[in-house]
């Protein structure tokens, strides 16, 4: 279940403005695609804009400038550890800002406080301030007099319920304290764990492992492990042993991640062993050679959706070749005529140019498709490959 949603986009004014949808918390592999797709190599600087926040409460806190593996940092810790105690993390967060006058939180502050729930004060089943004067009273929190007072009022038989109020909103006013949606009074000295330090994000470029499976035995799923692909045989057997399994016919599988974002769901309940290890396999000679991202490129642009025909389509990436200046046929014919006119100096006649239906004749012509990692260009003369024909036949890309 996303906790956010972000749209990424490259920055500055440029006419080639490619951007990627990325939901968080994200995994490495789901991280570096996104920045595949806007073509963000390095240290490259972009920017995101908000599209959606699980808890429309903490948007509001969020700095507009931060970090986005931070975000992905929070996000993980919100849908992973706070869970039942995110009204306790709300209140922290409230109290928090109205304490130091500012509306937003730096992220690391947010993060710590994911890890600092236990620093709070929380009295249960409490809903009003009223409820919360009892509370002081029955746990002896009130002053002396303030005791004795209620206690002359209450046997004499007196609604006492206004007085009750009246302490339970001094209490919560002076003490900074928060009264929850689900009924939990709050408070919070300030205090923070300082388990995340600021800049020590998870690399988003090293090495990731083509297929993380996790593995279980079929008739006891009380065990899982986790297990990298290509894994060598010692990795399996160790798994095998743990998991109590004779063989992988005994195991059932689900995948935790892949450079190939879109293959999660192909693998996902996978009865064959064998056949995820040699797409591991097969993705760690694309990933040597440096065509991963020409291979995502015609997966997409053929439209696959199973394992099989994605084995199949990984004998053919050496025929595509993959143009990532450009995002579309307007970029397409942008460039085209950029090179035609390549020295001439007269007039301005760009505006005169339908470059939409011109990039698209084009693109027809020189045999390309549009993808999210850019146009996706055929260089043979043979079909070209799409999922219109049953696996193992000859396809072509519409």
């Amino acid at each position: 279940m996303k906790v956010f949603e972000v749209e990424i986009m490259q920055t500055g004014e440029s006419w080639m403005k490619p951007y990627a949808t990325l939901e968080l918390p994200a995994t490495q592999s789901e991280y570096r695609d996104a920045m595949q797709k806007v073509r963000i190599i390095g240290d490259m600087p972009y920017e995101y804009e908000h599209c959606y926040c699980k808890h429309d409460w903490l948007r509001p806190y969020i700095p507009e400038a931060a970090d986005l593996r931070e975000l992905n940092i929070l996000a993980r810790r919100l849908q992973d550890h706070v869970g039942d105690n995110m009204d306790i993390f709300e209140a922290m967060v409230k109290i928090d800002a109205r304490r130091s006058n500012n509306g937003d939180i730096p992220l690391p502050r947010l993060i710590n406080m994911t890890y600092s729930i236990d620093n709070c004060h929380v009295a249960g089943n409490i809903k009003s301030d009223a409820e919360l004067g009892q509370f002081l009273y029955d746990n002896d929190f009130l002053s002396t007099r303030d005791s004795n007072s209620l206690r002359v009022r209450i046997d004499a038989g007196h609604n006492v319920n206004d007085f009750l109020a009246a302490f339970g909103k001094e209490h919560r006013v002076d003490n900074g304290g928060v009264l929850t949606s689900s009924g939990r009074y709050v408070e919070f000295d300030g205090s923070i764990e300082e388990v995340y330090v600021p800049g020590e994000i998870e690399s988003t470029g090293s090495q990731i492992a083509p297929v993380v499976l996790t593995m279980s035995n079929k008739y006891d799923d009380s065990r899982q492990i986790t297990l990298e692909l290509p894994a060598s045989e010692e990795s399996l057997r160790n798994a095998l042993d743990y998991l109590e399994a004779k063989s992988v016919l005994e195991c059932a599988y689900s995948c935790g991640d892949c450079i190939i974002p879109a293959a999660k769901d192909w693998i996902n309940g996978i009865q064959d062993y064998e056949q995820a290890d040699n797409f591991a396999l097969m993705l760690e000679a694309l990933e040597y050679n440096g065509g991963i991202t020409e291979y995502k490129a015609l997966l997409e642009a053929v439209g696959c959706e199973d394992l099989i025909t994605a084995l199949e389509l990984s004998e053919s990436v050496g025929e595509y070749e993959l143009i990532t200046e450009y995002t579309g046929p307007e970029d397409y014919a942008r460039g085209y005529m950029n090179k035609l006119l390549e020295g001439y100096e007269g007039p301005d006649i760009s505006e005169y140019f339908h470059l939409y239906p011109l990039g698209e004749f084009l693109m027809k012509h020189e045999r390309a498709q549009n993808t999210s990692y850019g146009i996706l260009r055929y260089m043979n003369d043979g079909p070209v490959l799409s999922q219109t024909d049953e696996p193992g036949m000859i396809m072509e890309m519409e």
